[in-house]
């Protein structure tokens, strides 16, 4: 396999794993009727 298609899966997989936490977070505040939301328009909030 080629290093590009390996960072390939490796940058699909980073997504994929911070859409999925973001999705959790989004549901457990749902769950919990907390007002916590996804900013969307700044990207850096799904990463803290």
């Amino acid at each position: 396999m080629a290093p590009i298609a390996q960072g390939d899966r490796l940058i699909q997989l980073l997504v994929k794993g911070l859409l999925y936490e973001s999705c959790v977070e989004h549901c457990q505040a749902r769950a919990t009727s907390t007002d916590e939301t996804i900013d969307l328009t700044d990207p850096n909030s799904l990463l803290s």
